[in-house]
C-alpha cells in the first residue's frame, strides 16, 4: 500500500472539494418556456461546456428525443436548428417558428466524431407545449 502525504491529501481535497474534474466533461442544457401560443416564436437558450472538437447538434422534434444523436437523425420529424463547432463554455439563443400545435420536444446534443460515426457525449431534452 502507498503511503500519501499531507501536501498529497490535501492537493486531492482540494481538487475533490472544489468541483474541479481532473478530465473534463460535457455538459448541455436546455431552457425556456413550457408553453408558446400558436403561430407564435418559442425563444430557447442552449448552453454547457465542452471540451475541443466537441459540436453541437439541436432538433426540433414531434416525438420524445433520442438517447443519441445517431438515432435523433433517424427521426421522421426531426427539424435540425442549428449545427455547429464548440468549445469551452458556450451560450446560444434560437428561435423556433412553425411549431405544430401540441407538445414538441428540443432535443441538444454534444458529439464528436470518429470516422463516420457521430459519438454522443452529452444529451438534453425540454419539452413545451404550442397551443
Amino acid at each position: 500500500m502507498t503511503k500519501l502525504g499531507a501536501p498529497t491529501i490535501a492537493c486531492l481535497w482540494l481538487l475533490g472539494s472544489s468541483g474541479l474534474a481532473l478530465a473534463a466533461g460535457e455538459h448541455v442544457a436546455v431552457s425556456g418556456p413550457s408553453h408558446v401560443a400558436s403561430g407564435h416564436t418559442l425563444k430557447i437558450t442552449v448552453s454547457g461546456d465542452a471540451s475541443s472538437g466537441r459540436r453541437l447538434a439541436v432538433f426540433r422534434d414531434a416525438r420524445t428525443c433520442a438517447n443519441r444523436l445517431e438515432d435523433e437523425l433517424a427521426h421522421p420529424d426531426a427539424t435540425e436548428l442549428l449545427e455547429a463547432p464548440i468549445s469551452g463554455a458556450f451560450h446560444r439563443k434560437l428561435s423556433v417558428h412553425h411549431s405544430p400545435r401540441g407538445t414538441d420536444h428540443i432535443c441538444a446534443y454534444i458529439y464528436h466524431r470518429l470516422y463516420d460515426n457521430a459519438l454522443t457525449d452529452a444529451r438534453a431534452r425540454f419539452k413545451y407545449l404550442v397551443g
